[in-house]
């Protein structure tokens, strides 16, 4: 059986952290695991794959957080609370990646920060695997990112 992690992070907070472990103990148990991270690991592990292949993938990521803060400032009625909400509306298209591909079961972590969007969501399910989301936060279900997500 093929596993794989998905997570923003390999190490910074501690779904990062929670998914991290949760590779090593799946690769102590002898199972075929790997983690798909969006930000540069620490290549600490060969099964922690960074899914920006290039410096554009970056830039990438970089303009997404900064539609995602701009697509709400129409919405706010508050500023205290602008760049607290996400739409989750841009982020990268994971489905063709060859891990997500080759996988038996995927388990998405804390994915928010414009690493997949909603329709890279639905489109993950769409492929007729087992999907397990670990619900660190509220994010989910709210739209709400945790108070120390900054640009």
């Amino acid at each position: 059986m093929k596993y794989v992690i998905v997570s923003t992070y390999e190490k910074q907070g501690g779904a990062a952290i929670a998914a991290l472990r949760l590779l090593n103990a799946l690769l102590e148990a002898g199972v075929d695991a790997n983690m798909l991270v969006l930000c540069q690991p620490s290549n600490m592990s060969k099964q922690v794959v960074s899914f920006q292949d290039s410096m554009f993938d970056g830039f990438k990521t970089y303009l997404y957080k900064a539609f995602e803060k701009l697509h709400f400032i129409k919405f706010q009625k508050d500023k205290n609370v602008r760049w607290l909400f996400t739409s989750a509306k841009y982020g990268f298209d994971l489905k063709n990646h060859q891990l997500i591909k080759s996988a038996d079961v995927i388990n998405l972590h804390w994915i928010h920060h414009s690493f997949i969007s909603l329709d890279g969501i639905k489109d993950i399910f769409k492929l007729n695997k087992p999907v397990f989301w670990t619900l660190h936060d509220m994010w989910a279900f709210t739209g709400r990112l945790p108070l120390f997500w900054r640009m």
